[in-house]
């Protein structure tokens, strides 16, 4: 608590106030790490490129919340069964967008745009759930 907000203490010296917004925080802070669980789960369990793959709101009406609001032991197995079912493929599909964000956020090499735009959003759609395509696709951006 005291790495996130520094200049709030539970003993702080300035009376109730400080103390409610102190219990405020802290219970902001607490419901963002419970809220982050599931998504490092999937993290750990593939890579941070797949987060970004995760078809969160539109079409698919999947939404963080969703995620973020499952029990973990159910979202555990969830992660056991699409690791033993998918896992080669999300693996690399994973490290082939870990590839791209990495070098976005540190700024190694700007990725190939124009794979993006001559792919269709209907084309990935219409790509079955364990196409090797979409990660061509995919790779096609950093490569």
């Amino acid at each position: 608590m005291h790495e996130a907000y520094q200049q709030v203490t539970e003993s702080d010296e300035s009376g109730p106030r400080m103390q409610e917004d102190y219990i405020k925080k802290r219970t902001s802070l607490k419901n963002r790490l419970a809220a982050a669980g599931n998504w490092y789960g999937l993290r750990e369990s593939f890579s941070i490129g797949l987060l970004a793959l995760v078809p969160v709101g539109g079409l698919y009406e999947i939404h963080n919340q969703r995620i973020e609001s499952l029990p973990e032991p159910v979202f555990t197995h969830l992660l056991d069964v699409l690791s033993e079912f998918r896992g080669d493929y999300l693996h690399k599909l994973g490290e082939a967008a870990s590839i791209i964000i990495e070098s976005a956020v540190f700024q190694y090499r700007e990725p190939h745009r124009t794979c993006f735009m001559q792919t269709s959003e209907a084309f990935v759609r219409d790509l079955s759930y364990h196409s090797t395509e979409l990660v061509r696709v995919v790779e096609q951006m950093y490569f």
